[in-house]
């Protein structure tokens, strides 16, 4: 099972909802518009050297960069996403969808909440709110990982277990600025029972390539923690680990 939907599947369920929206209730404006989002989450270490005879510690910082998807029922022709640390840049990925070009960094994640404006061509505006301050938990260590592909052995993963984690993948990307909403397909998923005898696992290329088409391909590691749901999208914190190359023939 995906722990999020790809573009397409967001889009083929947010028609569907629409759709069922309009025949509930005809006196819904036509042009409407949903969010959801998720954060990249760094971990930072820092070893601190103890006093003479004490063992050194390490203190633990975190890094919180939020992206939202934004999908409407009309093409639209401009959308905006301000919050408290300021504006998002955003990016047109389709008619019906803006995306997160670039945002924001911050420790606190509970602090983050953006108000979304969207219009379409006929001049109608529509608007809704992404806030990740109802979110309980999110990964308490640093992901640590290893991925390497041979044509005869498959593609090998190595995970360290991080708290709070429900997931760990393997994404393929075609370039690396693509996110988890445009672009990158996930081509492998574990969870923490499948690390319960080793953390290293390996994956025939028949089985991780199977919905790739040839071509050149990132392949990424990460570890998420997936959120039931937030709206009709779901949000995901989501910690980015090592890459390789691979091509499919």
């Amino acid at each position: 099972m995906k722990t999020f939907l790809n573009l397409k599947q967001c889009l083929i369920l947010f028609a569907a909802v629409f759709s069922l929206t309009s025949c509930l209730k005809s006196d819904d404006p036509d042009f409407q518009i949903v969010a959801g989002g998720y954060l990249q989450q760094v971990v930072n270490e820092t070893s601190n050297p103890g006093q003479e005879g004490e063992e050194p510690t390490i203190t633990v910082s975190y890094e919180f960069t939020p992206y939202c998807l934004v999908q409407s029922s009309e093409a639209m022709t401009d959308c905006k996403a301000t919050g408290s640390s300021g504006i998002m840049s955003m990016q047109q990925i389709t008619p019906y969808a803006y995306q997160t070009r670039s945002s924001t960094s911050t420790p606190d994640y509970s602090k983050i909440s953006y108000s979304i404006i969207a219009s379409n061509a006929s001049g109608e505006s529509a608007s809704t709110t992404v806030s990740y301050q109802s979110l309980d938990k999110v990964m308490e260590s640093k992901f640590e990982s290893t991925i390497s592909f041979e044509g005869g052995k498959g593609l090998t993963v190595e995970f360290n277990k991080v708290k709070n984690a429900t997931a760990y993948m393997v994404l393929a990307k075609k370039t690396t600025s693509e996110t988890l909403y445009d672009g990158a397909t996930i081509v492998a998923e574990f969870t923490e029972s499948d690390l319960t005898n080793t953390r290293e696992l390996t994956i025939n290329e028949a089985t991780f390539a199977k919905n790739l088409e040839a071509g050149s391909y990132i392949l990424e590691t990460a570890a998420v923690i997936n959120v039931s749901s937030y709206g009709i999208l779901g949000i995901v914190v989501y910690q980015k680990g090592k890459s390789t190359p691979y091509t499919k023939e």
